[in-house]
């Protein structure tokens, strides 16, 4: 049931998915290798949403990053499998449910980042040039990896020189979230779940470096 939440929560939000699983993990009787599975799951779904997402709107940018990606989601894939192999056996237990994101205000509050992030973006890339856009690319993924994967998709469709650009600064912005999400897994979970999920946060991290070097 964790797996699969994780798994679902990845596809709206991997955001959402460590924040509650991290302080889930705190509780009494709550087994850390389940709820990191869940965490490591939503991560690795939205590596592949990303790609998904930049083919749909440039395919020679998604065929680009299809190599980042899939690096990006081995390395998560296998951590997943460890997770899977040495979890506990646990009872059933019971989940609050929270906010729906599919409702209007969730879509209204995505739109505004979105133009702000494609506003952002586009002054960072005519006043700082390349390191610029890195730069907001970077500083967009802290918060949400979507506006600003679509921005740069939206950029190398207009424009085929930047698709290099635009890939690595997909990359950086992964990165970003990830390290994001790992902090809050390190700060808001339990010691046991800060043990299992900073080495794989590590993996990932040196994983996104090297690919984004090779783009």
């Amino acid at each position: 049931g964790i797996g699969i939440a994780g798994l679902l929560g990845g596809l709206v939000s991997s955001t959402a998915v460590p924040l509650g699983f991290s302080q889930r993990s705190r509780q009494p009787d709550e087994d850390a290798s389940t709820l990191a599975l869940g965490i490591l799951l939503a991560w690795t779904v939205m590596y592949f949403r990303v790609a998904i997402m930049t083919w749909l709107i440039s395919a020679p940018l998604g065929a680009r990053l299809t190599l980042a990606m899939g690096v990006l989601g081995a390395v998560s894939l296998s951590a997943c499998y460890w997770l899977w192999r040495r979890r506990e056996k646990v009872e059933r237990g019971t989940v609050e449910a929270g906010s729906n994101p599919f409702e209007l205000d969730e879509a209204i509050k995505f739109g505004l980042l979105f133009g702000v992030v494609v506003l952002i973006a586009k002054a960072a890339q005519v006043y700082l040039g390349e390191a610029g856009l890195y730069l907001a690319a970077g500083i967009a993924g802290l918060t949400d990896v979507d506006a600003i994967t679509l921005a740069m998709a939206n950029l190398a469709k207009n424009d085929a020189a930047s698709i290099d650009i635009a890939a690595r600064a997909i990359v950086i912005a992964v990165m970003a979230n990830t390290l994001v999400k790992s902090g809050m897994a390190a700060g808001l979970g339990s010691a046991e779940l800060r043990r299992l999920t900073l080495p794989i946060s590590g993996l990932l991290l040196a994983a996104g470096i090297a690919v984004t070097l090779a783009l």
